[in-house]
C-alpha cells in the first residue's frame, strides 16, 4: 500500500509541477478580481443589467486567463493552429462552468448546504478540472 501511495504522490508531482500550479492559481485569482471589476463597473456605473454585465466580466476574465495560459503558465501547444488551442480552451472553461452550476444546483437545492460553503468545495473541484483538463487536452504536445 505505502508503495503504491508513493507511486501515485509522485505522478501527482510529475503531472502537476509546482511553478505551473503556483502561476495558475495567481492568474486564476486577477482573472477573478478583473471578473468582479467589469462586472460591478458595468452594473454600477454604467447601468448595464446584471446578467449581462456578468457575462462581459465572464468573458473579460476568460480572455485574461488564456492569455496567462499562453504565455505564462504552459510550454507546450497541442494544436498547431490558434483557433484550435482557443476552442478547446473555450470547451474546458464551459464545461467547469456547467460543472459549477451543477455541484451547486446538487448542493444547495437538493442536500441543502449552505450557498457559500458548496460554492467553496465547488472552485476547488473546477479548479482541479480546469487545471488537469487544459494541461492535457490543450497545453500537452500530442506524442507522434
Amino acid at each position: 500500500m505505502k508503495q503504491w501511495f508513493e507511486r501515485l504522490m509522485q505522478w501527482v508531482f510529475d503531472f502537476l509541477p509546482l511553478q505551473q500550479v503556483i502561476r495558475y492559481c495567481i492568474s486564476g485569482t486577477l482573472s477573478t478580481i478583473a471578473d468582479f471589476a467589469v462586472t460591478v463597473v458595468l452594473k454600477e456605473y454604467l447601468g448595464v443589467i446584471p446578467r449581462i454585465a456578468a457575462v462581459c466580466g465572464f468573458l473579460v476574465s476568460i480572455m485574461i486567463s488564456y492569455t496567462f495560459a499562453t504565455l505564462w503558465i504552459f510550454d507546450e501547444h497541442r494544436f498547431d493552429k490558434r483557433i484550435y488551442e482557443i476552442l478547446g480552451y473555450l470547451f474546458v472553461t464551459i464545461v467547469g462552468a456547467g460543472l459549477t452550476w451543477s455541484i451547486m444546483y446538487l448542493g444547495v437545492n437538493l442536500i441543502g448546504i449552505h450557498y457559500i460553503i458548496v460554492k467553496v468545495f465547488a472552485v476547488g473541484v473546477v479548479t482541479i478540472w480546469n487545471f488537469c483538463a487544459k494541461k492535457v487536452l490543450v497545453f500537452t504536445r500530442k506524442k507522434d
